[in-house]
Formats: structure tokens, C-alpha cells, sequence
């Protein structure tokens, strides 16, 4: 299991719990429980993978993006 990061949430309104940001997978646990992983290899383009990781360094938008611009995920658990 990764150790992940708690997200800020800033709006207040994110279903986005935690994450971690690694070399070239970004997990990402919802309040379900269920835990995404995006790989910048497998996102249509890597600046998406950056643009994930960086809203969610700053713990705002990253819900907001991944409903608008649905992101291919590699794994759901």
C-alpha cells in the first residue's frame, strides 16, 4: 500500500481525499475509498499528468479537472 498525502480541499467540496505524486504515477484516493492510478505514459499527453500532480500539490481544481477532462486511469482499487 502507498503512504499518501492528505489533500487540502480547499474549496471545501472535493471528493478527493489523498494522493502521492511519483516519478510517473499519480494515485489518487476518493472519499468511496476507491484509489485511481494515472501514469503519465497512459494520460494523452505527459503535461497532464503535471497539470494532475500540480493541483493536487496545491489541493485545489484536481476533482474539478479529472470530471471535465476525464483522464485515462491505469488501475481502480
Amino acid at each position: 500500500m502507498v503512504t499518501l498525502t492528505r489533500y487540502a480541499n480547499l474549496s471545501g467540496n472535493s471528493s478527493i481525499v489523498s494522493y502521492k505524486v511519483g516519478p510517473s504515477v499519480l494515485t489518487i484516493m476518493f472519499k468511496n475509498g476507491v484509489e485511481y492510478r494515472y501514469s503519465k505514459y497512459y494520460l494523452n499527453s505527459i503535461s497532464q499528468f503535471y497539470t494532475m500532480a500540480s493541483l493536487a500539490k496545491s489541493g485545489r481544481g484536481l476533482n474539478t479537472y479529472i470530471n471535465k477532462n476525464k483522464p485515462h486511469y491505469i488501475s481502480k482499487e
